[in-house]
């Protein structure tokens, strides 16, 4: 044991003795100039920041079939929302991006008819969700699923009360004013499983209303 801290001892005093010299120094601060830098890596697979959402958007809905997206908006629809909407009360959700498949990749037959995308873990913005409710609204009405999320809860709720949505109240229900069938909420009171949640109330509410 003693021997050995004697070599260490040794070991440390020579490499003190070479970096304090003259040349010693400047040796070292070539040797690390002239060693190679490691490689970067990068730690994400996207082209650019401010267009992840959107090539996403493409990517899913050219490798879907079923699948379009709502032109001038990060909407995603089923392909067939024309008939689906005549028959059947629609389902509208969405949020942020950054948490696939959410919510795009739920959209098809037995879940979403529409799913609202925003920037990268940001709420999509009203004009969006105005715009997706409006696309998948039929006689029977739309189900808008709202997340336990302030910035969805803010946008969703002001989306679904804008007064550019009362002709579709009454187109969707004449008889009778006071129902709310073109606009109901569900609000997935989960904290943070929320997002998680969504998956299960879509299901459950498709299967219902199917």
């Amino acid at each position: 044991m003693g021997a050995g801290l004697v070599s260490i001892s040794k070991v440390f005093r020579a490499v003190t003795e070479t970096i304090l010299a003259p040349d010693g120094l400047a040796a070292a601060a070539g040797a690390a100039e002239a060693a190679p830098s490691p490689a970067v890596t990068p730690s994400q697979l996207i082209n650019h920041p401010d267009r992840v959402v959107d090539e996403c958007i493409d990517g899913l809905v050219a490798a879907s079939p079923h699948l379009r997206r709502l032109a001038g908006h990060r909407v995603v629809l089923r392909d067939d929302i024309e008939d689906h909407r005549k028959e059947h009360v629609t389902l509208v959700c969405g949020g942020g991006s950054g948490h696939e498949p959410a919510h795009a990749g739920y959209v098809g037959g037995g879940m979403l008819s529409a799913a609202v995308c925003g920037n990268v873990f940001a709420s999509p913005p009203v004009s969006a969700i105005f715009a997706a409710i409006m696309a998948v609204a039929g006689p029977p009405g739309v189900l808008v699923i709202v997340k336990n999320y302030t910035g969805d809860r803010l946008n969703f709720g002001i989306a679904g009360q804008s007064d550019n949505i009362s002709p579709l109240k009454k187109a969707l229900g004449p008889s009778e004013p006071q129902n709310s069938r073109s606009h109901k909420v569900h609000n997935c009171h989960q904290n943070s499983a929320a997002a998680a949640a969504t998956i299960m109330v879509a299901l459950q509410l498709s299967w219902r209303l199917s």
